[in-house]
């Protein structure tokens, strides 16, 4: 059975390692469980055995997507979070994608309004949200030195998505031009310049919808956080 003050050494050893709060708990439950599993060592014998065990995932290695040196255990932790959220992200995108399309091919009028309406959608649940979570929302910013969570930067993007949205959107609309381009694309005119003003007319959707997810898994481990380390923000 680990004590007190065993449990505080393995704390202090993978806070050491510079990774954030959620990952030293679920890192600490895997040493803890190696540990107790080794009854005919000491602790001290089974710790440096544990130690070893992870050395491999403790090295560190420079992150593109962080711009900072990680370890290889959180690289991959973010990788895996980020093709998952990605993916879930593209499963809710690509729906509205193909009504839209369908909708600027044959009614012009009603794909304004759809895209009109999600757009504003974006920047309304960014607005209440932000309000809402604001003490949670501004951990995210690169100014925040706590490192809290794998999901925390990820979910900057929620912020900054829906105010792109707001500024080239709705300050700035082009639906008449997507329109026109659309017709152009289902008519089989391709062109990398079609495809590229498309790309940017949905990808602050994408963006958005990716931030957001994002942003409800960090809320949701801060929540998980909250109820057994009493974290304070």
């Amino acid at each position: 059975m680990i004590t007190l003050e065993q449990n505080k050494e393995i704390t202090q050893y993978l806070i050491s390692k510079n990774l954030p709060i959620d990952l030293v708990l679920e890192i600490k439950d895997h040493m803890i469980e190696q540990i107790e599993s080794m009854e005919n060592l000491s602790f001290n014998e089974a710790f440096e055995q544990v130690k070893v065990s992870w050395k491999v995932e403790f090295i560190y290695k420079f992150s593109f997507s962080r711009l900072k040196m990680l370890t290889n255990y959180e690289i991959s932790i973010q990788q895996e979070n980020y093709s998952k959220i990605f993916l879930k992200t593209l499963c809710y995108f690509t729906p509205l994608f193909i009504i839209t399309l369908l909708l600027a091919y044959y009614n012009a009028h009603l794909y304004k309004f759809t895209i009109e309406t999600v757009y504003y959608f974006c920047v309304i649940t960014t607005a209440t949200l932000l309000l809402i979570n604001f003490k949670i929302q501004k951990t995210t910013f690169n100014t925040y030195s706590k490192r809290i969570s794998v999901y925390q930067k990820g979910a900057s993007n929620f912020l900054v998505g829906g105010f792109f949205i707001l500024i080239y959107n709705i300050f700035i609309p082009n639906n008449d031009k997507d329109i026109e381009l659309i017709h152009k694309l289902l008519n089989f005119e391709i062109s990398f310049k079609i495809l590229f003003h498309l790309l940017t007319t949905y990808i602050y959707i994408i963006w958005w919808l990716f931030g957001l997810l994002y942003f409800i898994a960090y809320k949701k481990s801060i929540k998980e956080l909250k109820n057994r380390v009493n974290l304070k923000l």
